[in-house]
């Protein structure tokens, strides 16, 4: 299961054993970041939704302008 979840964002889980969902696990995004975190850290819970690469951006939807962006009229 967690080596699936781990696909399914690009990545790959890469110690070989669990022993709970706390404990520290090794993993590896799909730009080769490598971090240690438990898996419910990285899956979350029902109230978080977790988190994956602490190395990589987080996407946001938000636009991202400068003043230098906007037209001005004289």
């Amino acid at each position: 299961m967690l080596q699936e979840y781990a696909e399914l964002k690009g990545g790959r889980l890469l110690s070989l054993e669990f022993e709970n969902s706390t404990k520290y696990l090794l993993w590896e995004c799909k730009l080769g970041h490598k971090w240690k975190a438990s898996a419910l850290a990285v899956m979350g819970k029902k109230s978080d939704a977790g988190s994956w690469c602490p190395k990589c951006p987080k996407k946001t939807n938000s636009l991202k302008i400068s003043l230098d962006d906007i037209e001005m009229d004289d």
